[in-house]
């Protein structure tokens, strides 16, 4: 396996395990798909087969149900989201309450800037 290969199997199976998880994958599923990732990191240092080790891993399998096809890429894009959302930033405003009893912090109304 040469080092660009490597790269790109990389990105494919990182790609495979960012669907999974965001898809609520079990974790079974994404224990292979771990599994695999493993392999392929260590292909061209140890001349490991990561060919078979997508076939005993069923990556295919994986592609096809959490990115719709086998030879599929990435299905969601968390980095390229469509809406410009920001978290507003907020500060601990007046005390309203007694210590929580669960938490042990005293209950606050917090306003934002």
């Amino acid at each position: 396996m040469s080092a660009d290969r490597k790269q790109h199997e990389m990105g494919d199976i990182s790609n495979l395990i960012t669907d999974m998880t965001i898809k609520a994958a079990s974790p079974s599923e994404i224990a292979r798909a771990v599994r695999h990732s493993m392999v392929v990191i260590d292909a061209e240092k140890h001349h490991l087969n990561y060919k078979l080790s997508a076939i005993d891993n069923g990556i295919q399998e994986l592609k096809q149900k959490y990115q719709g096809k086998a030879n599929a890429g990435a299905s969601t894009l968390i980095s390229k989201a469509k809406a410009d959302v920001r978290v507003p930033y907020r500060k601990e405003g007046q005390l309203i309450g007694p210590i929580s009893k669960t938490t042990g912090k005293p209950k606050r109304i917090y306003v934002e800037s």
